[in-house]
């Protein structure tokens, strides 16, 4: 690896961290270009880290800044190791690709004063890294990606075709500033996916009326805080939500299992001050609390099991109630087997901690609950798909312009009335692209 001088890559990027010091966030960026290499950094690929470089927008930023931060400190304990997981994180095998990433970015979530990370070596199979603490004690890391699954990616393909039969339909039937909710009452088969697009004429005119399927919802205009809308654009927000598919929970045991197989065969017996854990990421939608629920049970059913921990770990970008911003949140959920108090023994303090660069440490589960209408939405454990364009009318003699984005996946533009239409950098959708 070349190494290259620093950059001022923060140049030419949305950059959410005013306050730090540019020279080290330019410093954990440049570790982005030294490791993966501006020639395929900047080539027209679909990797998700190719993606990020390419986007100048503030989650971009945030979550190369995030990577490079965790090359950074990794590189320091085992560069060789480091150099493997980018090999992997370029690859087009997208399961490969996911665990590699996140075992960059998990291990690097516990590299805080009075801890020590180390990736695990070739010869030490059966963990993924260890966190060793202050007093000596160690956590051994097998490390899960229990990201997208097949149904959500299902979910996410359906709903977005769902999205685009509305929009034809909102054009041909001339219907502007709208709010659309749709809500399952149970997973979509195919065949309703396909009465729900199907029927958009009907439901953007007003005229759909059926007692049968699965589908409920509501159309009203939008905020007034909104107005005036351009009458040129098509301004909408749409919300579409369905409960999980049945089998998440069990790829959720599979996911634990698999960890479990691989200590239970390479470390099935270790000193009493080693700590053999799970480090579970979950997907953005998934419910928390129903997978503490399941990670509980698991624990209940095989109560001799060789770990003395499950960390269920959740990320996503959340509307921060106090500031009324979208940051990075960062959730944790601590599941104790049977066999931590002997760990834990006691040192009452011993303990696992973590912090992030951006965003924040959380243990309280992010709540997807929907306002507006008439009551709130619980949409926890429901695969979630949300997107909007509001087109504003701005006129000069109003005032600066000040865009701000209300939610992941939905955009506000200024149609000006002398300098076109202007648009805000953002996340086309919201969602994070290493940690999918």
């Amino acid at each position: 690896m070349s190494k290259m001088p620093t950059t001022d890559h923060l140049a030419t990027r949305q950059n959410a961290l005013p306050e730090a010091s540019l020279e080290e966030l330019n410093s954990f960026l440049d570790a982005v270009a030294n490791h993966f290499g501006m020639n395929w950094l900047t080539a027209a690929g679909e990797n998700p880290v190719q993606v990020l470089w390419g986007r100048k927008d503030a989650l971009a930023t945030n979550e190369l800044l995030l990577l490079g931060n965790a090359l950074t400190n990794l590189a320091g304990q085992d560069p060789k190791w480091v150099e493997q997981q980018v090999t992997k994180a370029k690859s087009s095998d997208q399961g490969q690709r996911n665990g590699a990433l996140f075992e960059l970015l998990g291990l690097n979530l516990f590299n805080v004063a009075g801890q020590t990370v180390e990736p695990a070596r070739e010869d030490t199979p059966g963990y993924d890294g260890k966190v060793t603490l202050s007093d000596g004690s160690c956590v051994l890391l097998s490390i899960k990606n229990h990201g997208l699954s097949t149904h959500e990616q299902t979910f996410r393909q359906k709903a977005d075709e769902v999205l685009r039969a509305f929009q034809v339909s909102m054009r041909k039937l001339n219907r502007n500033g709208l709010e659309i909710r749709t809500i399952a009452t149970s997973h979509p088969s195919y065949p309703s996916w396909n009465d729900l697009s199907g029927s958009a004429d009907a439901i953007i005119g007003g005229t759909y009326a059926t007692d049968e399927g699965i589908w409920s919802g509501s159309i009203r205009p939008l905020s007034s805080e909104y107005n005036p809308l351009s009458d040129r654009d098509t301004s909408y927000t749409f919300l579409l939500a369905a409960p999980q598919h049945e089998n998440e929970q069990k790829n959720f045991f599979e996911n634990i299992r698999k960890g479990l197989a691989n200590l239970q065969k390479h470390c099935a017996s270790v000193p009493s001050n080693v700590c053999r854990a799970i480090l579970l990421r979950l997907s953005a939608t998934a419910s928390l609390p129903q997978c503490q629920q399941w990670a509980e049970q698991y624990f209940r059913d095989w109560p001799d099991a060789n770990v003395e921990l499950i960390l269920l770990y959740q990320v996503a970008p959340a509307l921060d109630p106090v500031t009324g911003k979208t940051m990075i949140t960062h959730c944790f959920i601590t599941v104790r087997g049977p066999k931590h108090a002997g760990w834990k023994g006691a040192t009452e303090a011993r303990q696992i901690r973590g912090e992030t660069l951006i965003g924040k440490i959380s243990n309280v589960p992010l709540s997807p609950i929907v306002s507006g209408g008439p009551s709130p939405i619980n949409l926890d454990g429901f695969y979630t798909f949300q997107r909007g364009d509001i087109f504003r009318l701005y006129r000069s003699a109003d005032g600066p312009l000040n865009l701000e984005n209300p939610a992941p996946g939905v955009m506000i533009h200024a149609v000006t009335d002398n300098l076109g239409t202007l648009s805000m950098r953002a996340s086309p959708t919201g969602d994070l692209l290493l940690l999918p």
